[in-house]
């Protein structure tokens, strides 16, 4: 009689699975021997890619919180017996655009040298500069950027409070959009909900920004002339100006930064509203000068009406080996570069400027000084018309680009390139 078919299968099926069953039993031993060991991971994970960014400067990003830091993070401290109107009258002030010959000559004496970027038109970039610069300059004194500063008269200023603060390092700024350029307090609430853990896409109105910017720039212009606080422009509002002293038109958020010293005195300013619209909010986090996990940012001019914002850094003398200053990213400056600061234009709107500008941007960002043709993250591609002078929108935001093309875009914020 012969046998069911249905048996068959089934004989068949144990068949293989008892070979199957032999080969891991043998082999899994053997396998387990030779492969490495699976890699784990602490719970702080994405704090270690940025510990390679920071151990090339010399400083350790410090797990949180802070003080639980291998090697100890660096605090401000304050002295009540130093007198802070004494060392602020070494701010000096100086040039006159009126005398043309002794104006001439400063410029001279603080241009950038043309052996030093042989890929710019060096004479042409600094006959731009000096159409927009007002002819005034402005020395800060080194100490102003010094890890002990002076508290003697702020009666206001409640250091213990700061300190301890800084300490524990708990996020302070919120943002929303995937990209981080709205203020959580004042953004559109589409934007500020998270799906499967992420912040959705904001597809800027770049109208809308650029009113937002230059309103903002605008009164921080204004307030901090009043009350004789002292800053300049950074990252990409110098690469706007250096084109062509204006925004990029593309960018949706501003940067700007200070001394140590002009930070404190910032305090007293805290949570003013400037022409009842700015909000001017400083972090209470920002005694910590090496690099906090989440507080990165001192200080916050933010539009309450739409929530884009401008963030401010202080730079800070944090190594005792190294005469460089360095805001809490970490982004290392040279105070050669910075200094003198330079009075200009941008927009037409009244800023100070580093001294080096060329330099400064060569070093955060390579190829900013020649590149014409970007990949404005998300906000399409712009292309550099020297006719018109100012950045064009060559493609919109996701339209395909050329081989050609591909080759030459490149991100004007952290350089990469695109790929359709």
């Amino acid at each position: 009689m012969a046998m069911p078919r249905r048996w068959i299968r089934l004989l068949a099926l144990v068949a293989v699975l008892s070979v199957l069953l032999v080969f891991v039993v043998v082999l899994s031993p053997i396998l387990a021997s030779t492969s490495p060991p699976r890699e784990t991971y602490p719970t702080h994970r994405r704090v270690l890619p940025n510990n390679k960014k920071h151990a090339k400067y010399g400083i350790k990003a410090p797990a949180k919180p802070a003080v639980n830091s291998s090697i100890p993070p660096v605090f401000l401290s304050f002295s009540q017996e130093i007198s802070i109107s004494a060392d602020d009258e070494n701010l000096v002030v100086f040039g006159n655009r009126e005398d043309k010959t002794e104006l001439d000559r400063l410029r001279l004496l603080y241009a950038e040298k043309e052996k030093d970027f042989p890929d710019v038109d060096v004479v042409s970039a600094l006959a731009r500069f000096s159409s927009w610069d007002t002819g005034r300059f402005l020395i800060i004194p080194p100490s102003h950027f010094d890890t002990l500063q002076p508290i003697k008269g702020l009666h206001w200023f409640n250091a213990s409070f700061f300190l301890n603060t800084a300490e524990v390092d708990d996020k302070y700024f919120e943002e929303c959009g995937r990209d981080k350029k709205l203020d959580n307090r004042f953004a559109d609430r589409r934007f500020c909900a998270t799906i499967k853990g992420k912040m959705p896409v904001v597809h800027h109105d770049l109208r809308v920004v650029r009113e937002s910017l230059l309103g903002i720039l605008s009164a921080w212009s204004e307030f901090a002339a009043e009350k004789n606080i002292i800053w300049w422009i950074s990252h990409g509002e110098m690469i706007g100006w250096y084109w062509n002293g204006k925004l990029l038109p593309w960018d949706s958020d501003l940067d700007i930064q200070m001394s140590t010293r002009q930070l404190i005195q910032l305090v007293a300013y805290n949570q003013s509203i400037l022409q009842n619209r700015f909000l001017l909010d400083v972090n209470p986090n920002f005694a910590a000068r090496t690099p906090q996990r989440i507080n990165t940012i001192d200080a916050r001019v933010v539009d309450m009406h739409s929530g884009y914002l401008m963030d401010i850094t202080a730079l800070t003398k944090v190594l005792k080996s190294d005469d460089r200053v360095f805001c809490k990213s970490p982004h290392p400056y040279n105070l050669n570069d910075l200094l003198p600061l330079v009075e200009t234009k941008l927009d037409g709107i009244t800023v100070w400027r580093p001294r080096a500008v060329m330099a400064i941007i060569r070093e955060e960002y390579k190829s900013a000084l020649t590149q014409k043709l970007f990949n404005a993250y998300g906000k399409g591609v712009y292309a550099w018309n020297k006719m018109r002078n100012e950045w064009v929108a060559r493609r919109s935001a996701g339209h395909p680009t050329t081989k050609k093309e591909e080759s030459e875009l490149k991100f004007v914020l952290g350089i990469g390139f695109l790929f359709a």
